[in-house]
């Protein structure tokens, strides 16, 4: 007899808290230095021969798919709950893009499409906010809503995510697409693989923790080189391998990841992926009018902090605002589940 899916606990979302602070600070790390390389006219390539930023998108992906399984048995109030989380940041972050890249130089614009986060082929680059990352966040619940509707029990759910993945296979044999702005192909992209995996990942967990820790370290590190190394090369194969690993991650996180100091910046996470890059951009503008010799690592030291400092503050006040909203609608007897 199926049962309904059910894994959250305190001690993993702990856990996964502090494991989306280290994937929001692999983002700013790669676009800090992507962009004051820019500003100083030197190749970041040497620099970036890891795309750090890539690993924590993908990371981000994967906690998400893991998280989204403890979260349908919220029924219908799952679409309501993920547009409370994820919208309003938004909103409030692409205003405070436009008060900061206000110089002509930046070209900033408005348009109601992005707005709506439903996916297209472009996007308004303008923001300087990678939100190409939210158009797949949403398409996702949207695929996670169906899963409740059609009863969000465990046996469904994993025949739901394999014919999913099948479809991306496929999908990719026939067509030709951008994969981070695929526009109406938005679900078969490869980036959904990673939502596969993670929510694969939390379904069978009982069986998964089975494996010994030094066993899954050896599978992560393994499928991350084989996978970062044919990614380009075989998109399918090589993101297949990467899921595996960072799927993976969240599992030995589970076990090992014990930083409760971590757990706040997972917290505020959200708002420093989302106003990092405007804050950093408007700080090196301010920095070459001022200062046109500035050694570059000074230049790099002052932008990361004041970029991560200011995104910080915005994910703070944002988190706040966010835990008070749900704390009014439980009060008010309007939700009964937990804000993930």
């Amino acid at each position: 007899m199926q049962t309904t899916i059910n894994t959250a606990t305190s001690h993993k979302f702990g856990a996964i808290q502090s494991l989306r602070a280290l994937a929001a600070g692999l983002v700013v790390f790669q676009h800090i230095t992507y962009y004051v390389l820019t500003a100083k006219n030197i190749n970041y390539e040497p620099y970036l021969k890891i795309d750090f930023g890539r690993i924590g998108v993908l990371l981000f992906f994967a906690i998400s798919g893991f998280v989204m399984v403890g979260c349908l048995n919220q029924g219908h109030k799952f679409l309501w709950n993920r547009a409370l989380r994820i919208y309003p940041a938004f909103w409030m972050a692409i205003g405070l893009s436009a008060l900061l890249l206000m110089n002509p130089i930046f070209g900033w614009y408005f348009d109601w499409t992005s707005i709506t986060l439903i996916p297209t082929a472009g996007g308004n680059s303008s923001y300087k906010i990678p939100y190409w990352t939210l158009m797949f966040e949403v398409s996702f619940y949207c695929v996670a809503y169906l899963f409740i509707l059609a009863g969000g029990k465990k046996d469904t759910v994993v025949i739901g995510c394999m014919a999913w993945l099948a479809i991306i296979i496929a999908a990719n044999k026939y067509f030709v697409f951008s994969a981070m702005l695929p526009g109406h192909f938005v679900l078969v992209s490869y980036f959904n693989i990673f939502f596969i995996f993670g929510m694969l990942a939390a379904l069978y967990i009982d069986q998964l923790n089975k494996i010994p820790s030094a066993l899954l370290a050896v599978v992560i590190i393994c499928a991350w080189g084989i996978g970062d190394n044919i990614v380009l090369s075989t998109p399918i194969a090589g993101n297949l391998f990467l899921a595996l690993s960072f799927s993976s991650v969240i599992l030995l996180s589970l076990r090992k990841l014990k930083l409760p100091r971590f757990e706040l910046l997972g917290d505020i996470s959200y708002g420093v992926y989302l106003l990092h890059v405007p804050i950093a951009l408007a700080t090196i503008e301010v920095l070459k009018s001022s200062y046109p010799s500035l050694r570059l690592s000074v230049l790099w030291l002052i932008t990361m902090c004041v970029a991560a400092g200011g995104s910080a503050l915005f994910g703070l006040l944002e988190h706040t605002f966010h835990s008070r909203v749900i704390k009014r609608k439980r009060t008010l007897g309007l939700t009964r589940y937990p804000a993930v």
